[in-house]
């Protein structure tokens, strides 16, 4: 196996590739797709504002061979924190269409009756699964929690695996066959995120 970082200049770039060498996972950064690409698995990071991650990764030249290797020859892709709101239509965080993998948009947190929580949700938090899947597929125990760091979100939805609350309950992973985003922060997220991203790198 071996994971391409696609770098189209946003996300967390060294912090992934990190946890990655950190469990023993081949990787290398991504900014050019050619016929001699041999990675297994993408990762798709994403940190800030969406609109300014789509519009970088429009004009990266990385969709259309990328969407080459997810939807012809099955390549599995996580997209991580911004890279995961991108799967879907578009967010309230822009005009900007996203890449539309996911039905739905993100929207930002609403909390008229919970004046005393703050946006961005920055903290620790515990997940629930939604459905069996390849990329969580431990029993969720009191201790399972990752790190979020984010002002919008997705909502619960026909594709949703893992849900965490922030007020009220949110989508925090989804899989649509061998797409997969994590809201979270699996490289900022210790040993959960360790083994949410070497079970990743198994599928």
């Amino acid at each position: 196996m071996k994971v391409g970082v696609l770098d189209y200049g946003v996300g967390n770039l060294l912090s992934v590739q990190n946890m990655l060498n950190k469990i023993g996972v081949r990787n290398e950064l991504v900014s050019t797709i050619d016929d001699n690409f041999d990675c297994t698995h993408l990762i798709l990071p994403g940190v800030g504002h969406f609109e300014h991650c789509m519009s970088e990764f429009e004009k990266s030249g990385l969709r259309s061979p990328m969407e080459s290797l997810v939807f012809e020859k099955k390549l599995p892709l996580l997209g991580i924190c911004v890279g995961h709101q991108m799967l879907y239509e578009g967010s309230e965080e822009g005009d900007i269409r996203g890449l539309g993998y996911i039905p739905g948009k993100v929207v930002k947190f609403d909390f008229e009756l919970e004046e005393n929580l703050r946006v961005p949700h920055m903290n620790w938090s515990y997940v629930n699964i939604e459905k069996e899947n390849p990329l969580y597929p431990e029993k969720v125990t009191e201790y399972d929690r990752f790190y979020f760091v984010h002002s919008y979100h997705s909502q619960i939805n026909q594709y949703s695996i893992l849900s965490a609350e922030y007020g009220y309950n949110f989508c925090a992973a989804v899989q649509k066959e061998n797409i997969f985003g994590v809201q979270f922060h699996p490289e900022k997220s210790h040993n959960y995120g360790m083994q949410l991203l070497k079970n990743f790198s198994n599928i």
